[in-house]
């Protein structure tokens, strides 16, 4: 007998939380502690992924560019720049008296050799893709040109010029992302893959990595050669590792963690009604979904993508599931851009018989009329994308469509998604610039974020017009134009748009309110 999905959701409101290494109780008022989701896959700037890297990355590296304490956009390392008139030649003046973490100094030509690496293939960076606006950029990727022909020079030791392909209205915005950072030659070249290892790390931002051990703590101190170090506050950084929410939950009720980055869904009023003032709920720029294998059978029918995306009610697991604290997602861009009016179909608004009527003839055309459609179901091991996926599983019952659950850490998933050794899996994106194109990039043939497979020329034009769109208007359009010709294709499963449910002991001074916002550690101080 099938369990009513219904019903299934309630009974998935139980977790079971893991018993996670007790956290240094001495540390409690002398450091900053934060809880991440997950282990980092990396904290090398070019091969990270994921927001448990990133945040630790904002405190060790900056780029160019770089945000400020309420997420504004300011100055990294460059104190000043200039746009030529062809509006595709940057020149960017330096800091004076710049220096590494271990003292080395830091001038044009580790700008140069920076993003030299990002588009280096030997690399294999994640979001070289992001850059491909500076001239050579796609090529140098590729191997087709040695990475001296990439469009970025030290003219002096203080001044470099970037040279674009195009003219690009948010290259700057691009300049304060992950993969945009400096990253220290004199380390890399020594100790290779090894050299983001304790003891061999070499940073430019406003701390410095002093110990990592796996799955249990990372450990930061501030940085003394940081240009600004005389203005951060806090001397120690430590960022615990918990993927369980309700672990993190009693760690930050043990007065364990000073931040936790979510909560569990199911204790959402309560916490609220216990730690209303301590609580920050608030929209972040990101994007959960399910990502499928476009280039393998079942997945690579459109038919069965679009059976499986309109036979999820979204807005059942968002109220009851998710307790109503995330928005449901039919596109892949979050709402909060300005200007930004997406043009994908709401599926919601259409009663949930009817699209289930509609997929099972769409199941029916691919070939499943009397099949069972069967594939490898991924997700990451914490409690919430486990019983999200467990009750997709329900609604598809009804289809005859039965998923392989299949369980594992962050990190081995995305080295799966790497390699393309997955069906279908949950996913996850956050902004690295505030723009609406670092979404649709996800849908984009050569994109390097793409990692379904999926590839629409007519989507590709659109996104291509757009790059070299100057008006801000007609340029969002055309990015509202693609996405919406990617989804009816359904290249992914949007599941939902997150928002950010924040606990910040109230010692901690300095956390700015706004949208997307995780703030660096070198703007916050303990009282």
């Amino acid at each position: 007998m099938k369990m009513d999905w219904r019903a299934a959701l309630v009974a998935l409101l139980v977790a079971v939380a893991p018993v996670m290494a007790p956290v240094n109780a001495d540390a409690a008022g002398k450091v900053l502690r934060r809880g991440t989701a997950s282990e980092p896959p990396s904290i090398d700037p070019h091969l990270a992924a994921g927001d448990s890297s990133s945040v630790i990355i904002d405190d060790l590296f900056v780029g160019l560019m770089t945000s400020g304490a309420k997420g504004e956009l300011i100055y990294g390392i460059a104190q000043s720049h200039e746009l030529k008139p062809d509006r595709m030649t940057y020149i960017f003046k330096l800091r004076p008296n710049l220096k590494w973490s271990d003292g080395a100094k830091l001038d044009a030509s580790d700008v140069v050799y920076s993003f030299q690496r990002l588009m280096n293939p030997e690399t294999g960076a994640r979001y070289a893709g992001n850059l491909y606006m500076i001239d050579n950029a796609p090529d140098v990727n590729s191997g087709k040109k040695p990475v001296k022909d990439l469009g970025v020079r030290a003219i002096d030791p203080q001044t470099v010029e970037i040279k674009l392909e195009r003219p690009t209205p948010y290259f700057l915005e691009i300049l304060r992302s992950n993969a945009a950072v400096m990253v220290p030659r004199q380390a890399i070249e020594v100790n290779g893959k090894s050299w983001t290892r304790a003891g061999k790390m070499v940073s430019n931002g406003a701390y410095r990595l002093v110990d990592w051990v796996p799955n249990t703590v990372i450990k930061l101190d501030r940085n003394t050669n940081y240009w600004k170090a005389a203005n951060v506050a806090i001397d120690s950084v430590q960022y615990y590792p918990t993927s369980d929410l309700g672990t993190m939950l009693k760690r930050y009720q043990a007065d364990e963690l000073d931040i936790i980055f979510n909560i569990p869904p199911e204790q959402f009023d309560a916490v609220k009604a216990k730690y209303g003032r301590e609580l920050q709920v608030v929209p972040d720029y990101g994007l959960f979904y399910w990502l499928m294998n476009t280039d393998k059978p079942p997945l690579n029918d459109p038919r069965v993508r679009k059976a499986l995306a309109i036979s999820i009610d979204k807005e059942a697991i968002t109220k009851r599931l998710l307790k109503d604290t995330v928005a449901p997602a039919w596109g892949v861009v979050p709402n909060g851009f300005p200007g930004y009016v997406s043009a994908v179909k709401n599926y919601d608004k259409i009663p949930l018989k009817e699209r289930q009527k509609e997929a099972r003839a769409l199941l029916d055309q691919a070939g499943y009329k009397n099949k069972t459609l069967v594939f490898d179901l991924r997700f990451d091991s914490r409690e919430e994308p486990r019983q999200i996926a467990v009750a997709m599983a329900s609604m598809w019952s009804a289809l005859n469509i039965k998923p392989n659950m299949r369980t594992s850490d962050f990190r081995s998933l995305t080295a799966d998604v790497a390699r393309k050794d997955f069906q279908m899996t949950r996913y996850q994106w956050f902004a690295p610039f505030q723009d609406p194109v670092t979404f649709v990039n996800l849908l984009r043939g050569d994109s390097r974020t793409n990692h379904s497979g999926y590839a629409n020329k007519a989507v590709d034009d659109l996104l291509l017009r757009s790059d070299e769109e100057i008006d801000p208007a007609k340029r969002l359009k055309l990015i509202s134009d693609a996405e919406a010709l990617a989804m009816q294709d359904n290249a992914v499963i949007p599941l939902y748009f997150p928002v950010a449910r924040r606990l910040i002991k109230p010692r901690v001074k300095g956390w700015n309110i706004f949208p997307g916002g995780k703030a660096q550690s070198q703007y916050l101080s303990i009282q």
